[in-house]
């Protein structure tokens, strides 16, 4: 009698751990398709829903990279599902173009928030610095991008590093460091 009891304490508490786990994977669901309802509803016009990536990122903030119909990536900062940024650069550029990369960036200044966006057209450049400080990059659908939301003041000073570690592009030709490591 002491072992059915036993076996069944057991089942009921592993349908319970099923159970649970269950309805937070479903809330979670929930939670995603909120968000990307909200981007996908906003102003934002012919957003592809399949390719949403979401960034990680220290902030508070929920960062988000999403292409549209007319080959732009945006990289988005929600708050509490609220849009506060939207940044928009070209995925691609033509063949005659010397552009190496290209960036945007956005003071949410309600919000005390920063958003720091870009899109590397080199193939060569694996690392970015901004003002001396590594930001974040990722590979997303073929294309390589770097982010941030700390902080940068003016001027900005972007460095482009190698795979092995070369300065290979900098923003600057005034730069007093001459290519030295940042």
């Amino acid at each position: 009698m002491f072992k059915q009891k036993k076996l069944l304490l057991v089942g009921i508490v592993l349908v319970l751990i099923v159970s649970g786990f269950f309805i937070y994977s479903q809330k979670s669901d929930q939670k995603s398709d909120r968000i990307l309802n909200k981007i996908v509803s906003s102003s934002l016009d012919n957003l592809l829903e399949d390719t949403l990536q979401m960034l990680e990122t220290e902030s508070s903030s929920s960062l988000y990279l999403i292409k549209d119909a007319s080959h732009y990536i945006h990289f988005i900062m929600l708050d509490s599902n609220e849009l506060l940024a939207d940044l928009k650069i070209p995925a691609e550029i033509g063949n005659n173009s010397d552009l190496e990369l290209t960036w945007s960036a956005k003071h949410i200044n309600s919000e005390k928030k920063y958003a720091f966006f870009g899109v590397i057209y080199n193939k060569n450049i694996a690392r970015i610095t901004v003002n001396n400080s590594e930001v974040n990059t990722v590979d997303y659908q073929g294309h390589r991008v770097f982010y941030s939301t700390e902080k940068f003041d003016s001027p900005i000073f972007i460095r482009g590093y190698s795979p092995s570690g070369d300065l290979i592009y900098r923003n600057d030709s005034n730069d007093k460091n001459d290519m030295k490591h940042a």
